[in-house]
């Protein structure tokens, strides 16, 4: 469907880059993308990029830049360290979003 349209590529230091969205339905719009490095004969997890927003309420939503294997991460502008490391890519779902990357 429109607007909520997949996609894979690879970047140039060959990491996996998934990205998934929500562009068309409902009022809750956002972007995800996920940055897949292969390490120890396993797909990890290594970064996360998430923004949202909300179409009827412009101080809803927000961004957020995490990179699992430091530890750090940027919630709309601001710093902040998480004490988990890269997730296997088997193991993702909705659920593993870190509570600093949900608004």
């Amino acid at each position: 469907m429109w607007g909520s349209r997949p996609s894979l590529d690879a970047n140039a230091k060959g990491s996996l880059i998934i990205k998934s969205q929500n562009d068309a339905i409902g009022r809750d719009r956002w972007h995800e993308t996920l940055t897949v490095v292969y390490r120890s004969h396993e797909f990890l997890v290594a970064g996360l990029t998430y923004e949202s927003h909300d179409n009827l309420d412009p101080k809803a939503g927000g961004s957020c830049d995490l990179n699992f294997l430091s530890a750090r991460g940027v919630r709309n502008d601001k710093p902040f360290e998480i004490k988990s490391g890269a997730i296997r890519l088997i193991d993702w779902s909705d659920e593993k979003l870190p509570k600093e990357c949900k608004f």
